[in-house]
């Protein structure tokens, strides 16, 4: 009973309130209270620096050139790339042996005037390439233009490197030697 009581005198209670102007009604009695929405955030943020590389292996090939026969596009080489940076790079290579006006050259140590000019060509894979870059060092050993990739993760791409030369059987007896140099510049 005592519950039914309660419950009887409460809207009594709220009604004589109202009347008596001694205040808004209690909370029970208004409409539902609407809360605003409230939010927060959490800015997310991380970095990949950049991460650029090659690897160059020579083959077999590159140290048993016949001298007196001439080739086309033998591989001497291969060129592992990675790159994570979508400026790109540039990828050239440089002969150890490259003079003016003589050029690339495989050449004996004496006397200087037996050598052998050649050049050398890049495969060019289809990530960020196109068809076969030539001449990427020829006899003028100047201005050469490299392979250039940009707009594109490069991850294990592979290039082949290949020689061209015209043989000669009038060389002199001995060894003739040279070094590629292979150097990614990053954009």
């Amino acid at each position: 009973m005592l519950t039914r009581l309660k419950t009887a005198t409460a809207p009594l209670m709220i009604v004589a309130a109202a009347l008596a102007g001694t205040g808004p009604a209690p909370a029970s009695a208004q409409e539902p209270m609407q809360l605003a929405q409230l939010t927060g955030t959490i800015p997310l943020e991380g970095n990949v620096g950049p991460v650029c590389s090659i690897s160059v292996v020579a083959l077999p090939a590159a140290s048993a050139l016949n001298l007196t026969g001439g080739v086309t596009r033998v591989q001497v080489g291969t060129v592992t790339q990675n790159c994570n940076r979508t400026t790109g790079y540039t990828l050239t290579v440089t002969s150890a042996n490259c003079a003016l006006p003589d050029g690339a050259r495989v050449a004996r140590a004496a006397p200087a005037t037996d050598y052998l000019e050649f050049s050398v060509e890049f495969d060019n894979p289809a990530t960020g390439g196109s068809t076969d870059v030539t001449d990427l060092l020829d006899t003028a050993c100047a201005n050469q233009v490299g392979r250039t990739v940009a707009g594109v993760q490069v991850f294990a791409e592979q290039s082949q490197v290949y020689l061209n030369y015209t043989g000669s059987a009038l060389l002199a007896a001995g060894t003739y030697q040279d070094t590629l140099t292979v150097t990614m510049t990053v954009n």
